[in-house]
This record gives C-alpha cells, structure tokens and sequence, in this order.
C-alpha cells in the first residue's frame, strides 16, 4: 500500500524544487558538487568513512501535502524498485524491506527500514525520517543486504504556497561497490529524478491533496 513511509529508498530518491539561488555553504563542511534547475546539490566527509553524506536544497512551490503526495505518487513506480511492508515493527511503525534490482554484474540490493513524520505544532516543520536497521530482518538469498541507509527530508512553509525543501542522505550499498561509485552516484541520479518529480507535484491535483496529521502554514 503506497504511503508517506514508501519513499524511494535509493539514490535516485526524489527531489521538487523550484528556481534558487545556489550558495556554497561552509558551515558544518558542506561543499557544493552542482547547482541546476534550482537545486543544490552539497556533499561532506563523514568521520571514520570513505562514503560521503549528501545534502540537497531548494525552494518548492506546493503545499506541505501536494510536496508528501508527489513523493509517493504512483506515476513514480520503477519495475526494478519494490516495497513491501513486514509485520514487524519499530514503537508500532511498520518495518519496510525495499529491493532494487540491478543490471549485471551488479548484485541485487536490499534493505529494512522504518519511517517517522513529525510536525511542529507552532513552526509547520515537518521532518520526515527514514532509519534502516539491517538486522531487523533476515537476508535473502539473491540480494546483498545494504548495512546503512539515513535520510532525512526537512520542509519548512515559506507562505505563499511555498516551501523549503532541505533533504540529507547518507547510504552503504554493501557489496563490492566501490566507495567513489557510490559518492559519484548520489550526486548524479536525484537531478534528473527533481524534474519528474516537478512536473507531477505542480499538477492541480496534487496541490488538492491533504494528509492525514499535516497541518498547513
């Protein structure tokens, strides 16, 4: 059943944003990789790792919900992306194994997760968390289990229909894939995904939509 909780669990994760000034942002060692269609991509070093922590931001044009919505829109399903809910749960939040199917010789990845969606009563910031806990569930045979996958979305109500989109993502796919495969990846795929993921968000129907315990600012 798609909902908040099924965001795509991969580098390719979407991204909406409209036309913003890009700036290189020193504080906490962020360090701007690409700045196209008013996205900024940034990535920085993580202490004890070869694998680097992402960072993209921009200003959207939807409502808190049309935003949510269009991250889990159905125009999105990939047939080499997959999501089924485990009954097992994290404090009564489901448990989701994701499976990404690669071309050969790339091993076929998979990975457990739990999502959380908060909402500042007095700001409308809603940040929505994504954990994954790799021994939550057992291997499967024919799939490299990802160790690590952190992510966070941070949306912030701007008014005026508007929005700031801070997004942060840090990922181990296991396996043999190289460390600079894996850093080059996260700043290459989420562009292209931004448009997608734009065109569908600014469709009327999505800026109707509402969402269960989201309050717009």
């Amino acid at each position: 059943m798609k909902n908040w909780l099924q965001i795509k669990l991969y580098w390719g994760f979407a991204f909406m944003f409209s036309a913003q000034i890009c700036l290189a942002q020193n504080e906490n060692h962020w360090v701007l990789k690409s700045c196209k269609d008013g996205v900024s991509v940034y990535t920085r070093d993580v202490p004890h790792s070869n694998l680097k922590e992402m960072k993209m931001s921009g200003t959207v044009k939807s409502s808190l919900a049309g935003f949510i919505a269009a991250l889990t829109g159905p125009e999105l399903d990939d047939p080499s992306f997959a999501v089924t809910e485990l009954n097992i749960y994290h404090d009564g939040v489901p448990y989701m194994r994701s499976t990404i199917d690669f071309p050969f010789p790339i091993k076929n990845r998979d990975l457990i997760t739990y999502g959380i969606r908060t909402q500042d009563p007095k700001t409308g910031v809603v940040t929505i968390k994504t954990t994954s806990v790799a021994d939550a569930y057992p291997e499967q045979d024919g799939y490299v289990r990802m160790p690590l996958l952190n992510a966070k979305w941070v949306l912030t109500p701007l008014g005026n229909g508007e929005l700031q989109a801070d997004y942060f993502f840090r990922s181990d796919p296991g396996g043999s894939i190289p460390d600079w495969v894996t850093n080059l990846m996260m700043t290459i795929g989420p562009p292209q995904t931004f448009k997608e993921i734009k065109g569908l968000a600014e469709k009327p129907a999505y800026q109707e939509k509402t969402i269960e315990g989201v309050t717009e600012k």
